[in-house]
């Protein structure tokens, strides 16, 4: 047997294509347990972001305008709870504090509402 090189070669697996993902706000959905002692807000963020598979970000220059840290603690315990609603949970503590979803670039973005406004994007509103 010898190899024709002069034949495209067929593609082996599934003919396919792959499926897409879900969006940012249907990840958010997803159910985690919740159990933050004194954890900076970073932290609580970035475990919130790795249960649900959603990259979050925090506007660290938005946060300060605003007198808040990426440290400060997260105190709070909630089983079988949406993302969105541990998100909902934190910002209820700061009254400036926003979240923005941005399908396109697949994340979600955690800010002050001022900064958001300057910037023309719209902040969801996070629901348990």
């Amino acid at each position: 047997t010898r190899t024709d090189f002069n034949k495209k070669p067929t593609p082996s697996g599934s003919a396919e294509p792959p499926r897409t993902m879900a969006s940012v706000a249907d990840r958010l959905k997803k159910k985690i347990d919740v159990d933050f002692r004194r954890t900076p807000l970073q932290e609580a963020f970035a475990y919130i972001a790795e249960e649900t598979k959603v990259t979050i970000d925090i506007d660290g220059d938005a946060l300060k305008l605003a007198g808040y840290t990426k440290n400060m603690p997260q105190e709070f315990k909630i089983d079988q709870v949406s993302g969105m609603g541990a998100i909902a949970e934190i910002l209820k503590k700061y009254d400036k504090m926003c979240l923005v979803i941005d399908e396109k670039k697949n994340e979600a973005v955690i800010m002050t509402f001022p900064v958001a406004e300057a910037k023309g994007l719209k902040p969801t509103t996070p629901t348990p």
